[in-house]
């Protein structure tokens, strides 16, 4: 609602702000634990190994050499509880 007001000058109320968002196709979702864990942690070791050889290794082999880059953004702060709700 306020960030409808800042850019538009338009303040809405909460229902006004809901249908709008729903006209453009926003819908409730309901989030679940992250990161979803493997089956099994011999699963998660392949999965990660998987990565390492085919991406992560290539990558910053080739951003040694000067021909490539790796940027690296820590983009999601993990907590130790876990928090579900409704986005």
């Amino acid at each position: 609602m306020a960030a409808i007001a800042h850019l538009t000058g338009l303040r809405r109320g909460l229902t006004q702000t809901r249908t709008f968002l729903a006209g453009l196709g926003f819908t409730w979702q309901r989030t679940r634990a992250v990161p979803v864990p493997p089956k099994s942690p011999t699963e998660h070791v392949a999965i990660w190994l998987q990565f390492l050889d085919s991406e992560l290794q290539p990558a910053l082999d080739a951003a040694v050499a000067g021909t490539g880059h790796v940027l690296f953004a820590d983009a999601a702060h993990f907590v130790h509880g876990t928090y579900l709700c409704c986005l």
